[in-house]
């Protein structure tokens, strides 16, 4: 359904309002036939009654006749012009039917059906037209979600301002925003230091395109030549430099780098007064907080640049130091894999994050899992929620900001994640949260049990995946439900390519080597398997690349695998979270099916799309009462 649950307040009175305010409730108890019998009769006495206009487009994009919905919508701003909401789903509309989903086939991005780049500008250009008329989240959410599908960004008036703003306050997940920003940045031919886009975008979140990447390359390098030649440096010069450090920390010291270059930068180590300058070329080679005498850094007056680089690179460690030491361990650690696994992640929390998405309307978890049709309510007031394989508490953010009344445990392999984790979500307010570590297949033993179990992208770094799914189900309550992101063996196929190329020609996940494979990576002509990856976003920095590449335990799955599990355990499946385009096609080819959770039906769409869920397969189960 759309946005809001009715039409906007103070709207002049129609005598199409009862049929409308009928139609409404058989929409919200989707009665869906009952709904569109009463929309038509209400734009049959009133044919510009914008409400009944807007949401019988919200109805016919929710069965799948997507183009009749987006007439309504544009039928229902020329009734009502300040009609905020029907520009939104008017664009949400374009989007699932105009995503860009580039030649190269990037993960992370959703996939979606009917590729055209034109919709996607449109929709980006109604989004504008509702941010003038009324600034809210769901305006500045669906911004992003505009941007972050264009190959390239018209540079048109004032969309820069929105990108800095987007990216800084933040109006979604930095990283969504990354592709975008960098678009803006490379149309200038003249990139220039001190553009305030390419500040925010490097401070903001890992930079994810491979130009922009090998130009911040040689502004390193003659960064480091700048600081060693000792030129006096005024503001801008440290601020820009400190901007650089700070993409570099978050990338983890991805970009390629030159024996002459670590050499320079040992040099610079060595300075005992060590300029502001000079400390931003050498933060943007190495982590402040490894120096052997970092803290005493932290007593010395620096411009405010500095100051902001030291907080990430140094009090921020510190304190996931500290707070390392306090989390407890709920089970032992002593299965193979999950030991192979926690030293991963031990070396690389995985993913590092500076900012997460607002959530503009928390709700409870049972109104928010009413959309599927087979849910059956959980009742319970404060559900009790395990979120198993937290890693750094981006996710956990996101759940503990979504829904409502929840207590949550989360558990993780690493110390090193879980730190991060508490430090980041802390940083945000959220002081309820339990961390511990725990492996999951030892948690039978926890005596605990949960209205929710949320575990995504875990369960296939697993020995068995389907082993570590029963030990979490027997936590699960009867009526429980679970979310689980799980790898698609088709959507990975040029994943899976690739980690044989970098396995035969003996690359590893050790940090200088990864940078190695990078660069290999990205000399490989558009089209191949090679130069796919290099376009990720999970490619550009060393603790995703290793994720994505050198894991050490992977599996990937088949949908047939996933319905014979849950066939075998008598759970519900609810659908699928983050599918849009694989919602219409369905709707397309089964109109009859309400429900949409028929899995062999899903596996004829992928079969159709192998990139459909190129990044996982995401979705609810229901345990019986």
């Amino acid at each position: 359904m759309s946005r809001k649950d009715n039409s906007r307040t103070g709207a002049p009175w129609s005598p199409a309002a009862p049929l409308f305010a009928m139609a409404q409730r058989h929409h919200k108890a989707g009665r869906f036939a009952d709904a569109d019998l009463h929309y038509r009769q209400a734009l049959a006495t009133d044919p510009k009654h914008a409400p009944s206009l807007h949401f019988r487009g919200a109805l016919l994009m929710r069965v799948g006749r997507a183009a009749d919905a987006v007439a309504h919508f544009q039928a229902a701003i020329r009734a009502d012009p300040q009609l905020t909401d029907a520009y939104l789903d008017l664009a949400d509309a374009l989007l699932r039917h105009g995503k860009l989903y580039d030649a190269l086939g990037v993960i992370n991005r959703t996939f979606e059906l009917g590729l055209a780049e034109t919709r996607a500008r449109d929709a980006l250009a109604l989004v504008r037209q509702a941010l003038e008329i009324e600034e809210s989240v769901d305006t500045r959410t669906l911004f992003v979600q505009c941007v972050r599908n264009l190959s390239t960004v018209p540079d048109a008036d004032g969309i820069r301002a929105l990108m800095i703003r987007a990216l800084t306050e933040p109006w979604g997940r930095p990283a969504d925003l990354s592709a975008a920003a960098s678009s803006l940045i490379m149309q200038d031919k003249a990139i220039g230091n001190s553009d305030p886009l390419l500040r925010a975008l490097l401070t903001s979140a890992c930079i994810r395109d491979a130009t922009l990447e090998r130009f911040l390359t040689r502004a390193r390098a003659a960064l480091l030549d700048t600081a060693l030649g000792g030129t006096p440096a005024d503001e801008d010069a440290v601020a820009f430099a400190c901007a650089l450090a700070s993409q570099c920390f978050i990338n983890e010291y991805a970009f390629a780098c030159t024996g002459t270059e670590m050499e320079q930068a040992r040099r610079l180590r060595a300075l005992r007064d060590i300029t502001p300058l000079q400390l931003a070329a050498l933060a943007s080679y190495e982590p402040l907080h490894a120096l052997p005498d970092a803290d005493a850094l932290l007593t010395r007056d620096w411009p405010e640049a500095v100051g902001a680089l030291l907080d990430l690179q140094l009090r921020q460690p510190r304190e996931e130091t500290r707070i390392r030491e306090t989390i407890c361990a709920l089970t032992p650690i002593t299965d193979d894999v999950s030991l192979k696994v926690r030293t991963q992640y031990e070396q690389n929390p995985y993913p590092r994050w500076i900012k997460t998405a607002p959530i503009g309307h928390a709700t409870t978890l049972d109104s928010y899992l009413a959309r599927f049709p087979g849910f059956r309510a959980l009742g319970a007031a404060a559900p009790d929620v395990l979120i198993a394989g937290c890693g750094t508490g981006q996710h956990v953010a996101t759940v503990a900001l979504q829904f409502t009344g929840l207590n949550i445990l989360a558990v993780d392999l690493s110390r090193a994640s879980l730190a991060y984790a508490q430090r980041a979500t802390r940083s945000l307010g959220l002081t309820a949260i339990d961390y511990a570590q725990a492996d999951i297949m030892a948690l039978g033993a926890l005596g605990r049990s949960f209205d929710l179990i949320d575990s995504s992208g875990v369960l296939h770094h697993l020995a068995d995946p389907f082993a570590g799914w029963r030990v979490l189900l027997a936590l699960l309550r009867p009526g429980g439900v679970m979310r689980l992101g799980l790898y698609s063996t088709l959507g990975r196929q040029d994943v899976a390519a690739v980690r044989q190329y970098a396995a035969a020609r003996g690359y590893t996940g050790d940090a200088a080597i990864i940078r190695q494979c990078r660069q290999d990576l990205m000399g490989f002509p558009p089209g191949t398997p090679q130069r796919v990856i290099a376009a990720t976003s999970d490619f550009f920095s060393t603790s995703e690349c290793r994720d994505l590449l050198f894991h050490v335990q992977e599996h990937t799955l088949t949908l047939p695998q996933i319905a014979d599990f849950i066939a075998a355990e008598a759970l519900t499946f609810l659908g699928f979270e983050g599918c849009a385009a694989g919602y219409q096609r369905y709707a397309q080819l089964f109109p009859d099916d309400a429900a949409m959770a028929d899995l062999a039906r899903w596996t004829r769409i992928e079969a159709e799309k192998a990139r459909l869920f190129v990044n996982m397969y995401q979705f609810w189960i229901q345990k019986p009462h």
